[in-house]
């Protein structure tokens, strides 16, 4: 197996519904056409220190965002675990903030 990608989160509040329809976070294996889902994150979805690994070397994270509820956002780090397995944390931080039906992304 070659290197993955695993995305960690620190906070993570996203308006609740029972379908995540409007407001969601969609984390695919890959890019393009051919990635595949991982998961639909919404509301409290994913617990603090919650996180997800890719299959490969490649991962997308879809973000939708609704105006009508706010919420605290996201944030989310990063790490390559190399082909031995070992991590390599990377100094890289996104934090998406929905606050006043206004979107922020913020790069730390």
């Amino acid at each position: 197996m070659g290197e993955r990608v695993r995305i960690k989160f620190g906070d993570f509040d996203i308006e609740d519904s029972d379908s995540c329809h409007f407001n969601y976070l969609r984390i695919y294996n890959g890019i393009g056409v051919s990635r595949t889902e991982i998961g639909k994150y919404c509301g409290l979805g994913l617990q603090m220190n919650h996180s997800i690994e890719s299959k490969g070397n490649e991962i997308t994270l879809l973000f939708m965002s609704g105006i009508h509820v706010s919420g605290r956002g996201f944030l989310a780090s990063y790490s390559v675990i190399d082909k031995q397995g070992n991590f390599h944390l990377l100094q890289w931080f996104l934090q998406f903030v929905i606050s006043n039906n206004k979107n922020k992304m913020l790069f730390l």
